[in-house]
């Protein structure tokens, strides 16, 4: 029952407040435009304050360790594995449609790790587990967005092309990292006891709110108008690759533990929203990414559930 219980910690406030976000769509409590606000408020202002002061509170910046640095390179690799197989596989071959053979790649290997993977590291495996989460989240993100615009370049029709890049410039999530390693390397001395408790504030509300932006932005996507076997391969290819992969390659380099399970996890999340906004930017394979970002969520919870269970109750990470 100990371990029942862990698991559904772990599991329902994650993916539980993301079904409160449809639901408030669903039944008319928020609306379209509130989707924007809620999404506005994560990405600028919580997640960016949740990274930096879970940076802090685990003094990861002032003990940065080779091994840190395995998971980082290692997670990253597992997703450059994917990208370079889709792309030859996919993109290059032309029985292919175009949607399919320019979004292909990014919806493979751009996860939700900051809506989706930071709320369940810091759920499942605490402080350390969210430091990690949030290191690896900004390598994953950087990468990963560089890697699908380049594509995204030769296949779409950009309606602003420095628009998009000015959203890889603008990243808060960069910022906020750089910040909190910044304050630790430097031995910097602690905020007063009123800023800090106003940082706590807001990283607190960090989880939630993108949980809900997250849910709340699926509510426009009818399942049943894009129940397509494209969008279904791609949605469990984008949680199972880069998650067994990133298994297999950490695992080699000898790492376990906590950072075995949360570069497994953060490699197992959802497409990222922001694929999609990257594909109606481009005005390519908008319907394929929007079908895809809805099967993956699926996957993901199945997957991230899995993984739960193994840290809880085997010795898989260990």
């Amino acid at each position: 029952m100990a371990e029942i219980s862990l698991l559904l910690t772990s599991i329902v406030p994650t993916f539980g407040v993301l079904g409160a976000g449809w639901l408030c769509r669903r039944i008319g409590i928020w609306d379209k435009n509130a989707v924007g606000v809620l999404n506005s408020y994560a990405y600028y202002i919580a997640l960016p304050a949740l990274i930096f002061q879970s940076l802090l509170a685990s003094g990861i910046g002032s003990r940065f360790s080779v091994d840190d640095a395995k998971m980082i390179v290692g997670t990253t690799a597992a997703h450059l594995v994917v990208v370079i197989l889709a792309y030859f596989f996919i993109s290059r071959r032309r029985g292919f449609s175009p949607d399919l053979r320019a979004t292909a790649p990014m919806l493979l290997i751009f996860g939700s790790t900051a809506y989706l993977g930071i709320p369940y590291a810091t759920n499942t495996f605490g402080v350390a587990g969210a430091s990690y989460a949030s290191l690896l989240s900004v390598a994953l993100v950087v990468s990963m967005l560089f890697i699908s615009i380049l594509i995204l370049e030769r296949y779409g029709r950009p309606v602003k092309r420095d628009a998009v890049w000015r959203r890889f410039i603008e990243l808060p999530f960069i910022w906020s990292v750089a910040a909190g390693l910044v304050w630790t390397l430097g031995g910097l001395p602690p905020f007063p006891p009123f800023l800090s408790r106003t940082v706590e504030v807001l990283a607190g509300s960090a989880g939630p709110t993108a949980l809900l932006a997250l849910g709340a932005f699926q509510y426009g996507f009818d399942i049943r108008k894009r129940l397509r076997p494209s969008a279904v391969l791609l949605g469990a290819g984008k949680v199972i690759l880069p998650g067994f992969l990133t298994f297999f390659i950490l695992s080699a380099l000898g790492l376990s533990g906590l950072r075995l399970a949360v570069g497994t996890a953060m490699a197992s999340v959802s497409v990222a929203v922001t694929a999609f906004v990257l594909a109606d930017q481009y005005r390519v394979g908008r319907e394929t990414s929007a079908a895809t970002l809805v099967f993956s969520s699926i996957f993901s919870f199945l997957a991230l559930s899995t993984i739960s269970w193994l840290w809880i109750s085997t010795d898989v990470f260990k």
